[in-house]
């Protein structure tokens, strides 16, 4: 088999790494971990105007559909510069949450303004009596009218204290594990208490979720935990 980065590849490694050569290093990393969001807001939108945030979504949402390989490259390379924007949290992990979970309607609300470095996500899962074992969560999502309401509480959020938008786990009936899905929420979403600490220089939160009510036009975004297993 040929392993071998394609030109485009080639070219993409080169352009990050000649960028994170001026916008990255030690010294940087750490004078933002210093800072009140932890990260470069101009360097973020940097990165839209470059195409890497739109690089592994559909063009259809306004992405560039790159493949798994072309994001190796790309992340490789960010990494080499120990850059602090939260690439993995709001692209790599709640961009792709989004687009393989959210229908179409929901990936063209959340995915374009992601895209455009508008919007900064994180993905509110882990929980202090579960850690990160998906089949011992215990934060509930009450089925009502036009939606659900959210009660629980989730630890170590990473990049929940930017983040316009969570993707929070919950049960939607609290005996059955298999009901287990997953709901966008709005930060300023009333009946969200947060509280704030630093773990390597990122901000993390803890939220607590007390009667948040989720419309349900969200509710659809992810029976993927469902499907993931199975």
């Amino acid at each position: 088999m040929d392993f071998s980065l394609t030109e485009e590849q080639v070219l993409l490694r080169d352009s990050v790494t000649k960028y994170i050569a001026q916008h990255g290093g030690v010294e940087r990393h750490r004078q933002l971990s210093r800072s009140e969001r932890k990260f470069d807001e101009g360097s973020w939108q940097s990165f839209a105007q470059l195409g890497w945030l739109a690089l592994p979504f559909s063009e259809e949402v306004g992405g560039l559909g790159g493949s798994v390989t072309d994001m190796m490259v790309l992340c490789d390379a960010l990494g080499q510069g120990v850059v602090r924007e939260p690439y993995l949290h709001t692209v790599v992990t709640c961009g792709g949450l989004l687009s393989h979970a959210g229908n179409e309607a929901q990936q063209l609300r959340y995915l374009p303004p992601l895209i455009e470095g508008q919007s900064q996500w994180a993905f509110a899962f882990a929980e202090s009596q579960s850690g990160y074992d998906f089949s011992a969560i215990s934060s509930t999502a009450t089925p009502e009218t036009n939606g659900y309401r959210l009660n629980g509480e989730k630890i170590a959020v990473l990049n929940g204290h930017v983040a316009d938008f969570f993707i929070v786990t919950a049960l939607i009936d609290p005996k059955d594990s298999g009901s287990l899905s997953l709901f966008v929420v709005p930060a300023e979403q009333s009946g969200i208490e947060r509280s704030t600490f630093v773990i390597d220089g990122k901000g993390v939160l803890i939220r607590e979720w007390r009667g948040v009510k989720v419309p349900g036009h969200v509710a659809e975004v992810l029976a993927f935990v469902k499907s993931l297993k199975k």
